[in-house]
């Protein structure tokens, strides 16, 4: 009997699909929100990727993810899982980065730092250098 290994994880929504990716730990059929798909395999772990197609916007669906149709999360006891789209009329930003320093440096350099608190993670956040240069 299949058993899940990591997730589910959200990781994109929009005002129509979503998508949430698991890894199992064997081959499998995967179910979300009534639609499926089969994990594939790389380097002897399993996953499924669903795109999940055809929501409504600015809707909340609560999930549970079932493997070759057992349910299998959530487990008794825990949180339902929960996706939300977005309305239609939604400004968003997104905001990416590196922990990494591009260029090389022989001193300690300090950055003014803003903290964004997104999804429960803290981002450090600085402006670009004046120059040009991001460091």
């Amino acid at each position: 009997m299949p058993a899940l290994v990591l997730g589910p994880i959200l990781r994109y929504a929009d005002p129509n699909e979503a998508t949430v990716w698991v890894e199992t730990d064997e081959a499998c059929e995967v179910e979300v929100l009534e639609q499926s798909t089969k994990t594939f395999c790389v380097a002897g772990h399993h996953y499924a990727i669903l795109i999940l197609e055809g929501l409504e916007a600015g809707s909340d669906y609560p999930y549970s993810v079932k493997l070759d149709g057992l349910l299998a999360w959530p487990e008794r006891g825990m949180r339902q899982g929960l996706i939300r789209t977005p309305p239609v009329k939604t400004t968003s930003a997104s905001l990416s980065g590196t922990c990494r320093v591009a260029v090389p440096t022989n001193r300690r350099t300090r950055f003014p730092r803003k903290t964004i608190l997104k999804g429960g993670r803290s981002i450090h956040w600085r402006p670009p250098d004046t120059d040009g240069r991001h460091g």
